[in-house]
């Protein structure tokens, strides 16, 4: 927009903001009717039109200035000349200090009570600079400014335009051109230092109503002034509310504080009630389960390897047992429970080993702790209560292992017998660990007689033993897996497992078999070509024949048989075990047991004989076999061409040429063997093995070994029939010299009454007692 056309815009406002005729330029008639020269009295040599406008603007603020200059100055911008003291600054800053001084004078005479904080944001009010700008728009005496600002004009124009969206005031939404403000103050200014009388000052601006709207202001305060009140009044009635709420609020807090402190009151009366009741109770139910003897403690538990349920307690609780005569009734039993906040306290039974525990503590064998602390932390210190208590003696026992496998055991009843020996107590619930070699199994307790927990001690009790309700899914290799002649098992073996399998030669079959009329073979054969197993078959009581502890086997490659005759005993009747091990890769075979007559009526171990016994015969000197005198000189010729005999010492194998290339001997033991062969023979015979007792030998050694001298094997003992860890030999000269391991030496120190004395024998000396003594033999 050009100068021209803001000019005619703004003319055509000036129409409707007043009836005065337009101004055709802004300052412009001014500037030309005071040309610059001394002007600070009169302008008597200005053009007449432009005295006019001059006189306009007089009549505009109906005051008669005798220095015309000022007028000039109050309406020139600092852009329009070169020396800022003629342009209108000076009179602005004393016009803007007149103006505030009657703003404040007026107030003061209208509200004479009024503190002088609302009569300072009022008088901020009326002078701010949209205010003072109205004012001069309204007035038109932005038309005789002189400035020389490009953007000044479009400024005016757009406040102009936007004053008609506020008529009132835009509360600082406009941007105000602040020109117009100042032009206002600087006439106010230039007023007073014509006249020098801010009274007539006063006067001109309330007739050319620039009053600032003293009333509006009057009523803005007194309507504020009524605003604050009822905001005050409101206020009060709030806090009023406020603390009428808050004192029932507090009332209603104290009234439940009251009644919680009431009902724990009450709590506690009636806890204490029960307490005492129940302590009565407690105290009668140790009187009668104790028998008389009330004995209740609380211990930090401590574990310390034993066998059996006996547990350590501390010298102190010897002296108050044997205060009130505990060991006068018989063996002590007590009840174990964890001290736990939990419902689902664990509770056990036991007897006592000694009382050597430090104090404070109690000794618990892994038996006891693994039945109360089945899932404790080991890094937290558990607490034991521990309640003296009288037990009845047990009649019957109902047992259920956690698999398959523990009936396989032969005599199994008497292995449980002998764990019982080191219990003093059974519980309801609790579980039995079995060791058999290096086997585990585990029996959980499901019923007892005469009540839960019974005492196993000088008693003979009636023992049933249950299937497992799950088998476990996970492969377990310490089943036996019954066979039945004639008839093949199927299975697959991994690599480094075994599979067990077990059947029952009788005493007709064994005489057959002394007889040569029959020969019991094991076969296994196998699908997968490049898969291999081992075949190892012993009599119970070795349950699982395997590479160390094995009475036959068969290490061929690829399918097997094996033949089982006696070693260094007669083959007896009883129960046999398979072992299938997994030797190279994962394999599918079958296994089978077969009674098999022998061949032409021969027995087994006799060579046929022929029948030609007078026929003349000659030694080859090739094979050395005896042939027909007769034929001998052809035999001599087709052997050397076609045989050989091997040179290996102990050998003299008469072979096929073809054949000799595939016939090796092993460098240590010297078997003859197929290429195909060596790998495996060399890793199975003499590869170093290493005992559970420590010693390290080669396979054959160690079958022995295992079989008759390692301490770790499992004998049936001679005194107390259970299948039991022989130990080393014997301390005592006169029991190694009858052949009694360290177990039976042990056990046989036992003493019990001659059958035909009474008196009290050593078990081990009881066939001489009945020898010496009474001359019977045993």
């Amino acid at each position: 927009m050009n100068k021209t056309q803001t000019q005619q815009k703004l003319n055509q406002r000036h129409i409707s903001l007043s009836s005065n005729p337009p101004l055709v330029s802004m300052g412009s008639q001014l500037s030309n009717a005071i040309d610059g020269k001394d002007n600070t009295k009169t302008i008597g040599s200005a053009d007449p039109d432009q005295l006019m406008e001059i006189e306009s603007l007089e009549k505009i603020l109906n005051y008669k200035f005798k220095d015309k200059s000022l007028l000039l100055k109050a309406f020139t911008d600092a852009s329009y000349v070169d020396d800022k003291s003629e342009s209108y600054e000076l009179l602005e800053l004393l016009g803007d200090s007149i103006l505030n001084m009657g703003i404040i004078y007026d107030f003061i005479k209208l509200y004479p009570k009024e503190a002088p904080g609302p009569l300072t944001k009022l008088r901020a009010v009326n002078v701010d600079t949209e205010k003072l700008a109205r004012v001069a728009v309204n007035h038109q005496l932005y038309s005789y400014l002189r400035h020389k600002k490009p953007l000044l004009e479009e400024q005016i124009l757009e406040f102009v335009e936007a004053m008609e969206k506020y008529p009132l005031h835009s509360n600082g939404l406009l941007k105000v051109p602040k020109v117009l403000a100042d032009i206002v103050e600087s006439t106010i200014g230039a007023i007073f230092m014509d006249c020098n009388s801010t009274e007539t000052v006063w006067k001109i601006s309330n007739h050319q109503k620039m009053d600032f709207e003293l009333r509006s202001a009057k009523e803005k305060l007194e309507r504020e002034q009524r605003e604050r009140k009822q905001r005050a009044k409101l206020k009060l009635e709030r806090e009023k509310k406020s603390k009428e709420a808050a004192i029932k609020q507090r009332e209603a807090i104290e009234a439940a504080q009251r009644a919680r402190r009431l009902d724990a009151i009450e709590a506690q009366i009636k806890v204490l009630y029960l307490y005492s009741y129940w302590a009565d109770q407690h105290m009668q139910e140790s009187l009668v389960s104790g028998d008389g003897i009330v004995f209740e403690r609380v211990f930090q538990a401590v574990s310390f390897q034993g066998n059996g349920d006996k547990i350590k307690l501390p010298p102190s609780c010897f002296t108050e047992l044997s205060d009130q005569g505990a060991f006068d009734k018989g063996p002590l039993y007590f009840e174990l429970s964890v001290v736990d906040h939990a419902d689902n306290k664990k509770t056990t039974h036991s007897g006592v080993l000694e009382f050597t525990a430090e104090d404070g503590t109690i000794g618990l064998p892994p038996h006891v702790w693994s039945n109360l602390f089945s899932t404790h932390d080991p890094m937290d210190v558990p607490l034991v209560e521990i309640r003296y208590i009288r037990l009845p003696k047990g009649s019957y026992a109902k047992l259920q292992p956690d698999n398959l496998g523990f009936s396989d055991l032969p005599n199994h009843k008497a292995i449980l017998e002998t764990i019982l020996r080191q219990h003093a107590t059974l519980s309801l619930d609790d579980v039995l660990l079995v060791n058999y070699g290096q086997v585990s199994y585990k029996l959980q307790v499901l019923e007892l007689r005469p009540a839960t927990s019974i005492s196993v001690l000088e008693t003979d009790i009636e023992v049933d033993i249950v299937s497992p309700d799950i088998v476990s899914d996970q492969p377990n290799q310490h089943v036996l897996k019954p066979l039945q002649y004639g008839k093949s098992e199927s299975g697959t073996v991994e690599e480094g497992r075994y599979d067990y399998y077990k059947f029952v030669i009788d005493e007709a079959t064994v005489e057959k078999v002394m007889a040569g009329s029959v020969k019991v073979i094991v076969k296994v054969d196998v699908e997968k070509v490049g898969a291999d197993t081992d075949l190892y078959v012993s009599k119970h009581p070795v349950l699982f024949p395997s590479l160390n502890q094995h009475e036959w086997s068969s290490h061929d490659v690829g399918s097997k048989t094996l033949i089982l005759v006696s070693k260094e005993r007669a083959l007896s009747s009883g129960t046999y075990s398979i072992g299938v091990y997994g030797f190279k890769g994962t394999v599918k075979y079958q296994v089978s047991v077969l009674v098999q007559e022998s061949i032409d009526g021969a027995k087994v171990g006799e060579r046929a004989v022929s029948s030609s016994s007078d026929v003349d015969t000659v030694e080859c000197r090739n094979c050395k076999h005896s042939i027909p005198s007769r034929s001998i000189a052809l035999h001599e010729v087709y052997c050397s061409r076609h045989n050989v005999v091997c040179n290996h010492h102990g050998c003299g194998i008469v072979l096929r040429v073809e054949e000799a290339k595939n016939h090796l001997h092993c460098e240590k033991c010297g078997k003859a063997l197929q290429p195909t062969e060596m790998e495996k023979h060399l890793k199975v015979f003499h590869e170093p093995l290493t005992c559970g007792c420590g010693i390290v030998l080669e396979k054959e050694q160690m079958v022995q070994h295992q079989g008759k001298d390692c301490p770790l094997r499992l004998i049936a003992c001679r005194f107390c029939g259970d299948m039991v860890e022989a130990g080393n030999s014997a301390a005592d000269t006169r029991d190694r010299m009858r052949g009694m391991s360290e177990h039976e030496s042990t056990c046989g120190s036992r003493t019990a009454p001659c059958d035909s004395c009474g008196r009290s024998v050593m078990l081990k000396d009881m066939d001489i007692h009945q020898i010496a003594v009474h001359g019977k033999s045993s």
